[in-house]
């Protein structure tokens, strides 16, 4: 049974494919949807060997075509050279090159699971890093903007203050009249509230700083 290569080049609206059967190189182009993806796969006959480089919509493209190839293999980009150092970038170029690639064995596979709980435990692992690298470039930031107007801001005092500021609204659930079970959107302690709960503040020209700092300059760093 002869064996095609096939090289994916996915973009947000179109992909291009090269599928490279030893004798000859056809190309398709078709929109980055899943049924136009499976029809052009189904037209190929032989055994299928699928690959496209990693990126944000390799894992929807992983579960969603997997069943439909002999092998799929999800690359990394960095290792593939042949791509990124050659003069001649275009899409059905690099779909092309992919699927030489994949014929001489030359990808380095990106490891991909088919439990669908473990790949949304590490999306939402990898959103909580997000956040946290976010904070803390806010926090530096706002840091920084005090510096320059010679201002030290209590220890912790930044932390509270963008904590109150991203609050979030957590569903919770209560019980209606009928005794059914229904989701309400609860918000959290406000900015302000949590302002007044953490100690006071007075306003200074067009700063705000806690009650009892010293006007020019702050003691300690947050």
């Amino acid at each position: 049974m002869a064996t095609s290569y096939i090289g994916a080049d996915v973009d947000s609206k179109m992909t291009e494919l090269a599928v490279d059967s030893g004798r000859e190189v056809r190309r398709y182009r078709v929109a980055t949807t899943i049924p136009a993806l499976k029809g052009v796969l189904a037209g190929i006959g032989g055994r299928k060997r699928l690959t496209f480089e990693e990126g944000p919509m390799a894992q929807w493209l992983y579960r969603n075509l997997k069943d439909d190839v002999a092998e799929l293999i999800v690359c990394d980009p960095r290792r593939n050279r042949l791509i990124s150092d050659d003069g001649d970038k275009a899409d059905p170029i690099d779909a092309g090159k992919l699927a030489e690639l994949l014929r001489g064995r030359h990808l380095r596979a990106v490891y991909h699971s088919d439990n669908d709980q473990q790949v949304w435990l590490k999306q939402w692992v990898s959103l909580y890093h997000d956040r946290v690298r976010e904070e803390v470039r806010q926090i530096n930031k706002s840091r920084a903007r005090c510096r320059m107007h010679g201002l030290r801001p209590p220890r912790g005092a930044l932390d509270r203050c963008l904590a109150a500021s991203c609050a979030m609204t957590v569903p919770t659930t209560h019980k209606d009249p009928r005794g059914r079970r229904s989701l309400s959107s609860r918000p959290r302690t406000t900015g302000r509230q949590s302002a007044r709960r953490n100690g006071r503040w007075k306003r200074t020209g067009s700063m705000r700083m806690p009650f009892g700092a010293p006007t020019g300059e702050m003691k300690g760093y947050c």
